[in-house]
């Protein structure tokens, strides 16, 4: 079964007014477009607006992706480079992106 997207917060709390208004978990999931349980899940959750998302944080920062990227696409020999030597030119050595805190 493919993975739903999560539910937005207007659409979390949309679920939670249809469900004091009395509505069955069926019919909400109907109106906003969702599975079941997502319904039910959304009205049994305490707080509305959900935690951050835990997770890897990019090694990249969105401010030096667009660099990376146009650098890239700027000449047929950058495009050709392999990852490692594109990762050289970008990241400084001191910078550990292995993943094993320097060890």
């Amino acid at each position: 079964m493919a993975r739903r997207a999560d539910l937005t917060r207007d659409e979390r709390l949309r679920c939670r007014v249809l469900r004091d208004e009395g509505r069955t978990y069926p019919y909400i999931a109907s109106r906003v477009g969702c599975s079941e349980r997502q319904a039910r899940r959304a009205c049994d959750l305490i707080r509305i607006t959900p935690q951050k998302k835990t997770g890897r944080r990019p090694k990249l920062a969105p401010e030096h992706l667009e660099e990376v990227i146009s650098w890239i696409q700027a000449s047929f020999t950058h495009r050709c480079m392999k990852i490692q030597t594109t990762v050289r030119i970008f990241v400084p050595e001191n910078d550990n992106l292995s993943g094993n805190g320097g060890e």
